[in-house]
């Protein structure tokens, strides 16, 4: 077999286990009901952009897959500004 393929297999496999074994371990650290449920939406949101993304890199000019590129960081980095915001309210609240 190609070199090639068996990387594309394990780095793709590797992928996929880091984003299901961080999804969980984000969701049981979370501090409270508000916190678990954004992170619910925002896994659901990062996958449905990722799934367009995937499909504007194999079908679309290179200009897009770009602007795809950014619309994903800056998901990720309101969805980070967002949930460290809930964890302070969260924490505040608590008695």
């Amino acid at each position: 077999m190609n070199l090639a393929v068996v990387g594309s297999i394990v780095g793709s496999v590797a992928g996929l286990l880091g984003g299901i074994i961080g999804t969980y371990v984000g969701y049981t650290e979370s501090s409270g009901h508000r916190e678990r449920s954004l992170i619910a939406k925002a896994v659901l949101l990062i996958v449905v952009v990722t799934a367009i993304g995937l499909v504007v890199v194999f079908t679309a000019p290179p200009v897009y897959r770009i602007i795809t590129g950014i619309a994903l960081f800056v998901i990720a980095l309101f969805l980070s500004k967002k949930q460290a915001a809930v964890r302070r309210e969260e924490q505040a609240s608590k008695p």
